[in-house]
């Protein structure tokens, strides 16, 4: 075990770049254009990752062996990187709340702010996750 890493996770993302290189050597990589690419041309790709993610999710420990339940987990931890690439390409530039000169506790719940001459109101979601609304636009964090 390292000494720096209590849950081996440096092994684990050592063994998770090699499944990830697996994949490109497989039929996932072949051919020059991979289905993830031309799903997320066409604006559902967040959505198809997480998809999977929940797809393996629901299926660990249901099929197969536990050889198999493992590499659900890994499965799990692509489509993860995947969308959050996704996430990344959806929401790079946009205004999110570390660029605004707002800082916890400016705002209350449902409380409007007017920072220059924009109307900002933000809401917090059931799952705790603040919302903002510039103009009635919203910016997800």
């Amino acid at each position: 075990m390292s000494d720096r890493y209590k849950f081996n996770e440096d092994k684990l993302i050592e063994e998770f770049k090699r499944y990830v290189d697996s994949t490109y050597d497989s039929h996932y990589g072949t051919g020059g254009i991979q289905s993830l690419e031309v799903i997320s041309d066409r604006g559902r790709g967040l959505d198809f990752c997480l998809g999977n993610v929940d797809k393996y999710n629901d299926r660990y420990g249901e099929k197969g062996r536990p050889s198999d339940w493992r590499k659900d987990i890994l499965k799990i931890i692509h489509y993860g990187f995947l969308a959050l690439n996704e996430h990344d390409k959806i929401h790079s530039g946009e205004g999110l709340i570390s660029d605004c000169d707002i800082e916890v506790g400016d705002i209350l719940l449902g409380e409007s702010y007017d920072a220059d001459s924009d109307d900002v109101t933000v809401a917090i979601a059931d799952d705790m996750t603040p919302d903002i609304f510039f103009l009635d636009e919203e910016i997800k964090l």
